[in-house]
């Protein structure tokens, strides 16, 4: 007879159970988590006998844990839809037909015959995975149940890690096992049309000294909100804003010189009309656009993945060689007379995933107003390259940079010649240390993650180590629903970010 009434005579020892099976609610409550975290199979409808008790999904987890992690600003908040294929086609419609016009007519004259217009999209799923395991010794140990436990949840914070970073940055062009995320996909949208370069409003970045032209400098980037909001509700987009997805160091300089007059006020404070008081949303003649201050918006901070961690994976690729040739009167070139002058590279092999290698070693080169320095990037031997990452120093360096000094231009595709070089011409078109601000829709048709399955434990199976290893994964990817209803703006340099390119 069993003793709670929760079926535990009915579970045998092992995976969770004490040897003498089931004697307390401590017991079950134990045997519980092991059942939920358990790493063995997933086809529920094959599983028998104590497996079948087994949770092999971890989609509930996940969403606990994106829920309580508020870092990740743009996965927690995209509606989640289920696909059936890792190539997930849709349909978008593009304009009702017609021009506005088009409808008059004589009182017996042919009626125009129009239709609306659509595009079919493709998006491809891209498959996140990670390992997790524990030794054999921790597991025959009590209170393994929690380690394990914990270790899951580490796997699934690498995950929604990778894929909130992702949304923003991932770009299959360099690194064809991501999905595209916002940045690569407004690029590629209309040649660029949703895309907007901060560098016009300042050639040259103005004296950060005096707090007018900080309030000046910050006002001009509210003038490009409203101008890709008019953009974005125009004829032919039909669209509207609702977010700014921006990096720490443009949320301080919203926070400490935008004009009250832009603020959004939430809880009708009114101290929080004045400087220096945090901004939860810019005030439009077409609507509120709510901020949203996201840590893994690459940002001031981007330096070499070596240089913050330490090391590199074992499957990283080996360090490029690089060449750097200044040059003259170049069309399309971004440096100034006040721009001009001696800066150092560091450029870094990406394989397909995305992982950088330890960075080449740099390479100077002296540019004048009107140049650009040409970069040619020799492959390693292991051919493992798909892309580079571009770092460069601050302008007339006083001596060697540290790593952590080098700050992300841009990452590139490789040669599609695995052994064939890689050239780039650098004409200041991408600032290092500025910052991205992502205007977007934050609304289901026109942005939100497709997923393939829930994400999922997969079993592993140790070789020589006594380990119980298992995998966790996650198959999905950012849909760009209607790409016209965001936009991107680039190159604002916050004043208040530390490190600053000239």
């Amino acid at each position: 007879m069993s003793a709670f009434g929760l079926g535990e005579g009915l579970v045998v020892a092992g995976a969770g159970v004490p040897a003498g099976g089931i004697q307390s609610y401590e017991d079950w409550n134990a045997f519980v988590k092991a059942v939920q975290t358990s790493t063995y199979q997933t086809d529920h409808s094959q599983l028998t006998g104590l497996g079948a008790l087994r949770v092999g999904s971890v989609e509930n987890p996940l969403r606990a844990i994106v829920e309580r992690e508020d870092t990740f600003k743009l996965f927690r908040a995209l509606k989640r839809q289920p696909v059936t294929s890792a190539v997930h086609e849709y349909a978008v419609q593009t304009s009702i037909g017609g021009q506005p016009a088009g409808a008059f007519n004589s009182e017996l004259g042919a009626i125009a015959s129009e239709v609306g217009e659509y595009e079919r999209r493709i998006v491809f799923v891209k498959y996140l995975m990670t390992q997790a395991a524990i030794s054999h010794v921790a597991a025959v140990q009590k209170g393994i149940v929690n380690l394990k436990a914990q270790e899951n949840m580490n796997a699934l914070l690498r995950l929604a890690r990778a894929a909130n970073w992702a949304c923003y940055h991932g770009d299959s062009r360099v690194a064809p096992m991501q999905f595209d995320g916002l940045e690569a996909t407004l690029e590629q949208f209309r040649n660029g049309e949703h895309v907007f370069d901060f560098q016009t409003q300042f050639s040259d970045l103005p004296d950060f000294s005096q707090e007018a032209n900080r309030q000046n400098y910050v006002r001009a980037l509210v003038d490009a909100i409203y101008a890709a909001y008019a953009k974005v509700i125009g004829v032919g987009n039909f669209g509207k804003l609702t977010h700014a997805h921006l990096d720490p160091f443009a949320q301080v300089s919203l926070d400490r010189y935008l004009d009250p007059a832009y603020r959004v006020v939430l809880d009708g404070n009114p101290t929080a009309l004045t400087y220096g008081a945090p901004v939860s949303g810019i005030r439009t003649s077409f609507g509120h656009v709510y901020t949203e201050q996201d840590i893994w918006i690459e940002s001031n901070g981007t330096m070499p993945s070596y240089a913050r961690y330490g090391k590199v994976p074992d499957t990283a690729p080996g360090k490029p060689t690089v060449a750097a040739t200044a040059q003259t009167d170049v069309a399309g070139s971004r440096w100034t007379t006040a721009k001009a002058g001696t800066y150092i590279y560091v450029v870094a092999a990406i394989d397909e995933r995305g992982v950088e290698s330890i960075p080449s070693d740099p390479v100077s080169a002296t540019v004048t107003a009107g140049g650009a320095v040409q970069l040619t990037i020799t492959p390693n031997a292991d051919r493992k390259q798909t892309g580079y990452a571009i770092y460069r120093s601050k302008r007339n360096p006083d001596s060697a940079p540290a790593l952590s000094d080098y700050r992300l231009v841009k990452r590139i595709p490789a040669n599609p010649d695995p052994a064939a070089d890689t050239v780039f011409v650098d004409k200041d078109l991408d600032v290092p240390g500025s910052s991205k601000i992502f205007l977007v829709r934050r609304e289901p048709e026109a942005l939100q993650w497709v997923q393939l399955l829930p994400a999922t434990q997969f079993p592993l199976y140790p070789t020589n180590a006594a380990i119980i290893p298992w995998a966790v994964l996650l198959y999905g990817a950012l849909m760009v629903g209607i790409p016209n209803h965001h936009f991107l703006i680039k190159n604002f340099v916050p004043p208040e970010a530390p490190w600053k390119p000239y």
